[in-house]
């Protein structure tokens, strides 16, 4: 089976992983922090950009790859793995130092929420019209 927009849309995520993955990698050793936070606001902050990703990533990418198995609509598999995208770069920015609008992190978890939520309620109404 073609999965064309699972394999995007993972590629994508991966590069993205990797990048917060070296963040948090970089910081600890920068400042020698090996385990932990050590009460550092800074790690905690990328440690968590790293974690949130980890939560929400895998989900939406399965939700994908099941739309793409079960022949869902176009348009919607495509909506779903945009707004996951979207929502998964716009995180970790609206939670680093830089972001000086407050409205960012709900915002990028509405998207990524919306992203779930389109997927799943796609994919019960597929199982219930099988």
């Amino acid at each position: 089976m073609n999965t064309p927009i699972t394999n995007v849309t993972l590629i994508v995520l991966v590069l993205l992983y990797i990048f917060l993955s070296a963040n948090v990698i970089n910081y600890r050793r920068k400042n020698k922090i090996n385990l932990g936070d050590q009460s550092d606001y800074q790690i905690l902050r990328k440690i968590r950009m790293h974690a949130n990703f980890a939560e929400y990533a895998p989900i939406g990418l399965i939700i994908i790859f099941l739309l793409e198995f079960n022949s869902a609509n176009l348009i919607l598999t495509q909506t779903t793995a945009v707004l996951l995208v979207i929502g998964r770069f716009l995180h970790p920015y609206s939670i680093s130092e830089n972001n000086k609008f407050g409205l960012l992190r709900p915002i990028s978890m509405s998207l990524t929420f919306t992203s779930l939520l389109i997927g799943s309620g796609t994919l019960l109404f597929l199982t219930l019209n099988a």
